[in-house]
């Protein structure tokens, strides 16, 4: 199984969420604006670590309050016009659903990727979706959860792990094996996603 992030991974969601956030500051007395370093600086964090990343100035709940709006915001501008994925993402996307299980963990909401899903006409091209604050829980969670539910004995997550490659200009695609012996035949497939990614191997038990 292939479990793949959302953000910054399968499609561009900096700039949008830019305008979405900015929308919201225009609207709420007191929260700042963000520039596009400010939302690309927050790709993989937690709801907890993007209120205190975004908005460290402003008191807490209402902090929590303005990142909530701007989930919402994002998700309407999304219905309007649908993802922006990156270039081959679709494309590869189709291909591997043809030999693979293919599953979304994301920091976001179950209905964050529905509505994704839906847009971008790849709903049937995943088994199973976990949008971790739909629950409360962390992405590690969120992705023990996905491979015991869907009983597969070999799993990768790929994802843009940016905070942790800080000194890397590519994007960095993360792969965690399950078991690492079946790299090779992992690997062929990854490496049709973007030349613009950087394929980094992670030891990670699930």
């Amino acid at each position: 199984m292939i479990i793949f992030d959302i953000d910054g991974t399968l499609w561009n969601v900096a700039e949008l969420t830019t305008e979405a956030a900015n929308l919201v500051a225009s609207r709420m007395p007191g929260v700042n604006m963000v520039t596009l370093e400010d939302i690309n600086s927050i790709m993989g964090m937690g709801r907890s670590e993007i209120i205190n990343k975004l908005y460290p100035d402003v008191e807490r709940e209402r902090a929590a309050e303005a990142v909530e709006a701007v989930v919402n915001t994002a998700s309407e501008l999304i219905d309007e016009r649908g993802g922006n994925f990156y270039d081959g993402v679709a494309e590869t996307i189709k291909y591997l659903s043809k030999k693979y299980k293919l599953g979304i963990v994301t920091n976001n909401t179950d209905s964050y990727v529905k509505l994704l899903l839906d847009k971008s006409g790849l709903v049937d091209c995943f088994v199973d979706y976990i949008g971790a604050t739909s629950y409360g829980i962390s992405k590690a969670e969120a992705i023990r959860q996905m491979v015991n539910r869907n009983q597969v004995s070999s799993a990768c997550y790929v994802g843009d792990i940016k905070k942790i490659w800080k000194r890397r200009r590519k994007r960095a695609l993360v792969l965690f094996m399950r078991d690492m012996g079946s790299i090779r035949n992992w690997l062929p497939m990854l490496q049709l996603m973007t030349s613009e990614s950087l394929l980094i191997y992670c030891n990670y038990v699930l």
